[in-house]
């Protein structure tokens, strides 16, 4: 009796553990408002990835909308106010747009004012609203260029009714890039949106009471059709279902002992522990590789790193991501130097840029340069601290050496380490520290960053 009674808390034990683990990462958010049965949505950021935007704009909310209207965005979470609340559980971590249902009396329309949020746990939302008299009204659309070309091609925009497009229009040079959508009814939500943004530009649409002015921004040449990443580099291995699958194995082998169907736990338990085996091997095989891979890469690198190297300058297709570096090709790949960290006897390669199948191999610059000191390189979290896997290691006042291709090597120090979500991709780039190093989390659903600055001597 006294052994069926510690195995039975030991299953309660673990099923709580599992269930823990799998809401970690759920938060509770609370939406106070005085109007009752409002409909509210929330948008996941993570919707939008596919999408070239700038989310550090102040108008970035703004295009959210127009790209909701146009391409109707279903929300992650939706609900109405009861008793002047809505609670929505299991939001995960992350930035969400928030939209509240606009409302009519028989004098004023009342416009909840949309809010872009970050959710990291429990969080109550206080949305704000603006009143306007129900009346006819002009809705004015402009259309602006910044670049330096004195000519541009006549461009289409729509417009949308409670997200529902009702008006397409050209705007040309005859019409000034301009067009009044007439007498429309203000009880109506409108947003307007660019039907086929230029290539090479990246579009902001700016809304002024009753004006939306479409900005369209030159970036640079478009050399392919390759879309910008909107999030960071998955670097990590799959290694969270192991947990699970293991815990898994361990309920139903105790299971087994209590239970009538010993047969059914008993294959249950052996499967899940198979899975788990075979995902532990997968992951240990593709870390071994790519470490052994590096160790030919590197010794290469060190029997060519006195001959002659491609200029980096002199091909355009380099030449706005990475100024002024040099690249050594081998066996097909291009390198820009090896990154050192002696407190974790690490020495790898570093490709000059980045894509899933050479962060396999290799570590992999994700932008910038070392000679405009804000070079980002990401590599992944290999198991037995290969690659990557030792920044968890690193501490602040480390030393790390960069060595470019000329044999030049410059030393960093390392200053901050920080978690970073997986879409601020600003903040990644965007810092005041001459390296940085990242890579995933475990599980994947994080990043973690160490800062660096060069050490003058």
């Amino acid at each position: 009796m006294k052994k069926k009674f510690v195995i039975f808390f030991t299953i309660i034990f673990l099923s709580l553990l599992f269930i823990a683990k799998s809401y970690a990462y759920s938060n509770t958010v609370t939406i106070n408002f005085e109007k009752e049965n409002t409909s509210f949505k929330m948008y996941s950021i993570k919707s939008f990835e596919i999408y070239d935007l700038d989310f550090t704009n102040k108008n970035i909310i703004t295009m959210l909308l127009s790209i909701i209207s146009k391409d109707n965005i279903k929300e992650d979470f939706k609900g109405q106010i009861k008793n002047g609340h809505l609670s929505i559980d299991n939001v995960s971590d992350g930035f969400y747009l928030i939209v509240g249902e606009n409302y009519t009396d028989d004098n004023f329309k009342y416009t909840i004012m949309p809010s872009l949020i970050k959710i990291t746990s429990n969080k109550e939302i206080n949305p704000k609203f603006e009143k306007e008299k129900l009346e006819k009204y002009d809705l004015t659309v402009f259309k602006s260029w910044n670049d330096d070309f004195n000519t541009h091609d006549a461009i289409k925009i729509s417009l949308y009714e409670n997200n529902v497009k009702v008006e397409t229009v050209e705007l040309n040079s005859e019409n000034n890039f301009q067009y009044v959508f007439k007498s429309l009814n203000r009880k109506n939500d409108y947003t307007v949106f660019e039907e086929d943004i230029p290539r090479g530009y990246t579009l902001e649409i700016v809304k002024n009471e009753d004006t939306f002015t479409l900005i369209n921004t030159f970036t640079r040449v478009v050399y392919n059709e390759t879309k910008v990443e909107e999030k960071l580099p998955q670097t990590g291995l799959l290694q969270w279902p192991l947990l699970y699958l293991l815990i898994i194995g361990i309920i139903c082998i105790l299971l087994s002992f209590i239970i009538k169907h010993k047969k059914v736990t008993m294959f249950i338990a052996l499967l899940s522990l198979t899975m788990a085996l075979i995902l532990y091997l997968n992951n240990e095989t593709e870390s071994l590789e790519a470490q052994n891979m590096s160790n030919i890469t590197i010794n290469e690198m060190f029997k060519q790193i006195n001959k002659p190297v491609k200029d980096i300058t002199e091909d355009i297709d380099y030449l706005t991501e990475y100024p002024e570096m040099k690249i050594l090709n081998i066996d097909g790949i291009d390198y820009i130097g090896t990154l050192e960290i002696p407190s974790q006897n690490l020495l790898l390669p570093v490709t000059a840029d980045w894509s899933m199948d050479k962060l396999k191999l290799s570590l992999c610059r994700y932008s910038g340069s070392i000679y405009t000191d804000d070079l980002v390189i990401c590599g992944h979290n290999y198991t037995k601290n290969r690659h990557f896997g030792v920044l968890k290691h690193v501490e602040i006042g480390d030393t790390v050496y960069f060595r470019d291709v000329d044999n030049e090597t410059i030393e960093y120090k390392v200053v901050e380490a920080e978690i970073l979500d997986p879409y601020d991709v600003y903040n990644m780039k965007n810092s005041d520290y001459d390296l940085t190093l990242f890579t995933c989390t475990y599980g994947g659903n994080e990043r973690l960053t160490l800062r660096c600055n060069r050490i003058i001597r």
